[in-house]
This record gives C-alpha cells, structure tokens and sequence, in this order.
C-alpha cells in the first residue's frame, strides 16, 4: 500500500471486506451467502464476484442473513440470473430483492436469534481455522 497511488488505495478500500458484511456470490455458483467474520475482514481483500450487503443495525442484519440463506432467497436470486455458460448476477438484482418485512419484530425473533447463532457460530469458526493455520501442522516443520 505504501507504494500505490491515490486511485489505488481508494480501489483496495472498496474492495476490502468489513466485519458483518454479508457476502453473496455474484458468479458461477451464484447466491451463495456468506458472512465476514473479524478476520476475513482483517486479511483480505475480496473481488468483485461477491456482492457486500452492509447492515449496520446487528438485528437486521441477522434478520437478512437469515433471509437471505433461506430456500426462498435463493429461488428469488436465481430468477434473475442471466448467461448461458456461467450464472452471473448484479448488484442490482440483490439490492431489489423483496425482502419481507413483518408487520411486528417479535413475530421473527427467533428468526433473528437464529441469524445471530449463525453469525457467532461463523465468528467461532473463523477462529478455529486461523488457530489452526497459525499453531497447526506448518508451526511442527519450523
């Protein structure tokens, strides 16, 4: 980074990943949804074949996560998919999708619970491989 150019560093910027961005494939294997722990979001930078969906509000996001791993999601991002050897997807397809919006927040707090034990269970997950990548088999050869 300290080599590249203005115009360089604002393109890694909007590439790089943010803790809680909601990840979803945007090619060949398209809606794949994923979350982005602390340390995806420390390490790398991402294409532009994912689409980020960022949440602030941590109910909603769980909320959305939710919705958006589900079977319906899914049918309702493959409508949209267009090319005849690789799948591909917009942005734009994501950010119109009909998310439902219950007339009261109670009626899907376990949905939201379960999007939130998702989104730790990722979290735990994340720690446990990079535990394993940093004192696994590679820390016995050095």
């Amino acid at each position: 980074m300290s080599r590249a150019t203005d115009k360089q560093k604002e393109c890694v910027r909007m590439l790089r990943v943010q803790k809680g961005d909601i990840l979803i494939s945007r090619s060949g294997t398209i809606g794949k949804v994923t979350y982005a722990t602390r340390i995806l979001a420390d390490k790398y930078v991402i294409s532009d074949d994912l689409v980020r969906v960022r949440v602030p509000d941590e109910n909603m996001r769980a909320y959305l996560l939710a919705f958006l791993m589900s079977s319906t999601a899914m049918n309702l991002m493959k409508l949209d998919e267009f090319g005849s050897v690789q799948q591909h997807l917009q942005p734009r397809h994501i950010w119109g999708l009909p998310v439902p919006v219950p007339d009261s927040w109670e009626q899907v707090s376990p949905i939201i619970d379960a999007g939130k034990g998702m989104i730790s269970a990722m979290e735990q997950t994340s720690l446990a491989d990079e535990s394993l990548r940093t004192n696994g088999f590679d820390s016995l050869i050095e």
